[in-house]
């Protein structure tokens, strides 16, 4: 009995021991969360699964494997850009670029990132000023873009809204994936984030169906329209990208009906998006998903052309812009 206690608690000993070693080693190579998700607040009381802490910094290296670290800072009003006066200046254009960690640009600078990029190439089409509001926050999907509207226009009044909208932001998905990554124990052990990357690209991932994602479609433009209105209640053009398939099933017709019928734009940047994953090693960060500096120049290039040829509703200024300088390759 005593040889099989000892035989036991040896190895016990030599598991833990073992496993020790391997956290120690995967440490120099998996990313710390701690400098990253101190940024989010979650599980808001509007419904939304995330939202970005006014006033935080943080750094981010990655959400698994170690990439080449980005600092990040969130403004007082909860956004990952300076702090915009309330109104921009009589004559200025303020556009308020929204979408997910596309948009508020996962793994670059913020000089690096679409909305700095986009208003770089717009201001230099034009006259006037232009202004481009970084409302990106990574999470985010299609219905949490709309809840965030209300607090977007009250801040900075923007005179245009662009969502960014891929095909992951017409899903429904519940909030407690994100309440798991927010786990001590699972930011401080590299270990177990490794084993339940693993366990998750094994397991078949929700999908939505066309109906489904159609019905979500519909009813958060619906909910845009209702809020996306200046002070004097009149509407403010608002312009939804596909960045990615909606797999709605819908002919083009029958999209462009839906979005007329609740007073909003669509344009795609899929083309662009596609040729970014066919060409990762060029445009993608090494062992991510998102766009790294050469990626972002490419999309801006493509959603500034997209902005060019798209009347946005309502719209009382018109930037013009030189659709051969700015074609996207």
């Amino acid at each position: 009995m005593r040889s099989a206690t000892r035989r036991a608690l040896v190895a016990t000993v030599v598991v833990c021991l073992t496993l020790v070693g391997v956290e120690l080693v995967l440490r120099t190579m998996v990313s710390d969360l701690d400098n990253f998700v101190g940024i989010f607040e979650h599980d808001l009381a509007d419904g939304r699964c995330l939202a970005l802490r006014p006033g935080r910094t943080g750094t981010y290296e990655g959400w698994l494997w170690r990439v080449p670290s980005s600092e990040i800072e969130i403004n007082e009003r909860g956004y990952r850009d300076r702090d915009w006066t309330p109104q921009a200046a009589k004559g200025d254009l303020r556009i308020a670029l929204i979408g997910d960690s596309m948009v508020f640009g996962l793994g670059t600078a913020l000089s690096d990132g679409m909305p700095k990029r986009v208003e770089a190439l717009l201001a230099s089409a034009s006259s006037q000023t232009v202004e481009v509001i970084n409302a990106g926050v990574p999470g985010h999907d299609l219905p949490s873009m709309v809840t965030s509207v209300p607090d977007l226009l009250d801040a900075y009044r923007p005179q245009a809204l662009v969502l960014l909208v891929d095909h992951n932001d017409l899903l429904e998905v519940s909030c407690d994936r994100w309440s798991l990554y927010f786990g001590a124990g699972l930011r401080r052990s590299a270990l177990a984030r490794l084993v339940i990357s693993a366990m998750a690209s094994l397991l078949v991932r929700p999908q939505a169906s066309a109906q489904q994602r159609i019905s979500l479609l519909e009813r958060e433009l619906a909910r845009l329209a209702k809020v996306a209105r200046t002070q004097n209640d009149e509407p403010i053009p608002v312009l939804l990208i596909e960045s990615g398939d909606w797999a709605t099933e819908l002919s083009e017709a029958e999209l462009d009906a839906l979005f007329v019928r609740h007073g909003t734009r669509r344009a795609s940047i899929r083309t662009t998006m596609d040729r970014l994953f066919e060409e990762s090693d060029s445009y993608i960060i090494r062992g991510e998903g998102h766009p790294n500096g050469r990626g972002m120049a490419l999309l801006s290039e493509a959603l500034v052309k997209t902005l060019a040829v798209v009347d946005l509703p309502g719209s009382t200024t018109h930037v013009k812009i030189d659709s051969a300088t700015h074609d996207a390759p």
